[in-house]
């Protein structure tokens, strides 16, 4: 591990400026937000959750990887950041994790029964979320089905990345757009890879 700027991180692809200016993507679509709470996973080194605790009262942030969740606790390490080792996900329980060596914010979360604990966001019981943003290498699907209480009762912002890792975790590309839809969201925007739902 080493400090790449100003962020403790290990050797991650594009180093810390690859996260930065995908935050500045996403920056403009949160800044008009109440910003009481906010959820965020995954975590990855803490970049977005370090963010997020300037603007937010409470973030809640969520890192499965051991190495990735040691420097988000270095780098976010404000008071108002609650940051937990777990997943998110449809249902609770252990579940494993799948490295990918050569991309540190590519890990993925299966289905498969292991060590990681998954929690699901409705657990959290949160009643000001303002916003929900996940970025979960194709899991996104899982947790926005274990936050559909909380999504009802707070009608938070909602931020999710798709890519095609989506594919090899079950369900068809649109399955996430069908699942909010029925939630009353609907597309406002993308950003990068991240598609930006708001409460109609």
């Amino acid at each position: 591990m080493k400090k790449q700027g100003e962020y403790y991180c290990p050797d991650i692809l594009g180093g810390p400026d690859r996260y930065l200016r995908g935050w500045e993507e996403l920056k403009p679509a949160i800044k008009p937000l109440h910003k009481r709470s906010v959820i965020q996973a995954g975590g990855h080194v803490g970049i977005f959750p370090a963010k997020l605790s300037e603007m937010f009262k409470r973030v809640y942030t969520f890192e499965p990887e051991y190495q990735n969740f040691q420097c988000l606790v270095r780098n976010a390490d404000a008071p108002n950041v609650f940051p937990q080792r777990a997943a998110l996900g449809a249902v609770n329980g252990g579940r494993k994790l799948q490295v990918q060596p050569r991309n540190t914010g590519g890990h993925q979360m299966t289905h498969d029964p292991g060590e990681i604990p998954m929690l699901r966001v409705d657990d959290l019981g949160l009643s000001d979320c303002d916003a929900l943003i996940l970025d979960l290498e194709g899991y996104e699907f899982f947790a926005l089905l274990g936050a559909t209480q909380t999504i009802m009762r707070t009608r938070p912002l909602i931020i999710v990345e798709q890519n095609k890792k989506s594919r090899g975790q079950g369900f068809q590309p649109g399955a996430i757009e069908l699942l909010l839809n029925s939630l009353d969201y609907r597309v406002r925007t993308t950003a990068g890879e991240n598609i930006i739902f708001d409460a109609v």
